[in-house]
């Protein structure tokens, strides 16, 4: 299928910028048939949730008793718009419901069930909810290095179909030629590893970026600088774990110093150390401070796509 023919529901977070990776920027360059700056990067995750739908699917049925089965593709009053949801849910007291299928690693697993499902995910299903007429959904997600699974239930809700039907005829028209969605800040982290980066940002990116120190050309550095940016993904995700697991963790200890558990001994005690205020020094005994401070240097590495 043509994807510049029309929007589907995994547009619909594009369409509304919403975070991390919605850009209506981006899609507006995808539906308009523009070839990108930079080839497009291998999405393992998306390969990962085609592969691992049937099980999850399989997980979802097990867990709820419910049915499912395929269905094909919703179309909407306008032609442009169309949904192709993973699966209908059958033999639920409510009628048939949406049923989409996500695999999730441990950090996003996490948030998941802490603070709810992303807004681009609640979009899509409304967007076929109301496409299909029907009254509710479900999200089945898999945590599959540690298989953990949960399901959320989500009811239709008119008024965010409707907002998002008209965002998305105003999105169309620009992408038939009547405009262009604005660009994001060049700040943000999205912009630095688009396809379409420097069509959509230029030189503003560069610039961001202190280009004029990167005059020499190392092509043995690509592979590193890919390396070293993946790698960075993998421990900012442990890192977010590692946070999220200690919040849990320090919400059970509440004011407690420690605790044991099978195998474990938790410490969470108040520490206490001695530091100098900078502030208040250079602002009581400039003196002092100016006797005391000396210049730091250092070279620090940082990686930017180009």
């Amino acid at each position: 299928m043509d994807r510049t023919k029309h929007i589907g529901g995994s547009d619909i977070g594009s369409v509304v910028n919403a975070p991390p990776y919605g850009c209506a920027r981006k899609l507006w360059y995808q539906k308009r048939g523009i070839e990108p700056d930079y080839a497009i990067e291998f999405k393992g995750h998306l390969i990962r949730g085609t592969k691992l739908e049937p099980l999850i699917v399989q997980e979802y049925c097990e867990k709820t008793g419910n049915d499912v089965r395929r269905r094909k593709t919703i179309q909407g009053q306008r032609e442009y718009e169309i949904g192709q949801p993973d699966r209908i849910i059958l033999n639920d007291p409510r009628g048939p419901g949406i049923l989409e299928t996500k695999s999730a690693n441990e950090r996003s697993f996490r948030k998941f069930q802490k603070e709810g499902l992303p807004l681009s995910y609640q979009l899509q299903i409304q967007w076929y909810m109301g496409h299909a007429g029907y009254r509710w959904g479900a999200f089945a997600i898999l945590e599959p290095s540690n298989w953990r699974f949960d399901h959320f239930e989500v009811t239709f809700d008119a008024q965010a179909f409707d907002l998002v039907r008209e965002m998305v005829a105003q999105f169309w028209a620009m992408a038939q030629g009547e405009g262009e969605p604005d660009r994001l800040p060049v700040s943000d982290k999205r912009c630095q590893s688009c396809e379409w980066r420097h069509s959509c940002q230029g030189v503003a990116l560069l610039e961001a970026v202190d280009a004029d120190d990167t005059d020499a050309e190392i092509p043995a550095l690509a592979d590193l600088a890919q390396e070293y940016l993946q790698l960075r993904d993998v421990r900012d995700e442990a890192e977010e774990a590692m946070e999220s697991v200690k919040e849990e963790a320090t919400r059970l200890l509440q004011d407690r110093a420690g605790a044991t558990a099978p195998g474990f001994r938790v410490l969470y005690k108040p520490q206490t150390s001695m530091r100098v205020d900078s502030k208040a020094l250079k602002t009581k005994f400039p003196d002092v401070y100016e006797a005391v401070v000396k210049p730091s240097v250092s070279r620090p590495f940082r990686v930017f796509p180009a």
